[in-house]
């Protein structure tokens, strides 16, 4: 249900929860991931061995999920971070970790860009893509 003023006109809904709703979302999949992958001794354990800890681990997903905060603002600029903190996390052998904030970064920027930028963050994207796999 919808908040209306007294001229009945809806009202916007509260602009923190919108801010934080995505940045929370990646944060609690990667805090979800390292508890399963630490407890749950079937599930191979060389992903949280290769961290420092698994608190280290679920730092860096809060970091890297952090710049999203800014994924309505600066669509590509934070497309263009998280595909960074992918091929990094790639390198170090942890991209699962970096998907998902990098699939909500480019979802963003199809999203709130301009169509000829949202081309240019479609380029980054496949680009990140790429080296990702390369490496």
């Amino acid at each position: 249900m919808r908040a209306v003023d007294k001229a009945g006109r809806r009202l916007a809904p509260p602009l923190a929860p919108r801010l934080l709703a995505a940045p929370l979302a990646c944060l609690l999949y990667g805090e979800a991931t390292v508890i399963t992958a630490t407890i749950v001794p079937a599930i191979p354990g060389d992903v949280v061995q290769r961290a420092a800890s698994p608190a280290a681990l679920a730092l860096a997903v809060a970091a890297a999920s952090s710049a999203l905060l800014w994924r309505t603002a600066l669509p590509l600029g934070t497309l263009a971070l998280e595909s960074a903190a992918l091929v990094a996390a790639t390198a170090a052998g942890l991209d699962s970790y970096a998907v998902a904030p990098f699939l909500v970064a480019a979802f963003a920027a199809g999203r709130h860009a301009p169509f000829p930028r949202s081309l240019a963050g479609l380029a980054i994207a496949c680009a990140a893509m790429a080296v990702s796999a390369l490496v």
